[in-house]
């Protein structure tokens, strides 16, 4: 169970990104940023009301759910 799905929330849309659990975070806001055509500097990302740090990685915030929700 190593591949994860994260739901990226924003402005009422919702993008999906499969990635790896040992990806950095950093990595999968690249991703998602290119796909919104946004800059990491106009957004901010958050989990269980916690902003997220983007060097760590997918299990180091969540390693217990396949699907995580990222506002």
């Amino acid at each position: 169970m190593n591949e994860i799905n994260l739901d990226f929330i924003y402005q009422g849309n919702t993008i999906k990104i499969q990635c790896q659990r040992n990806d950095y975070m950093k990595d999968i806001f690249k991703r998602y940023l290119v796909k919104i055509s946004k800059d990491i500097n106009d957004v901010y990302f958050m989990c269980n009301g916690n902003r997220i740090n983007e060097e760590l990685k997918v299990e180091e915030i969540n390693n217990k759910d396949s699907e995580i929700k990222i506002i």
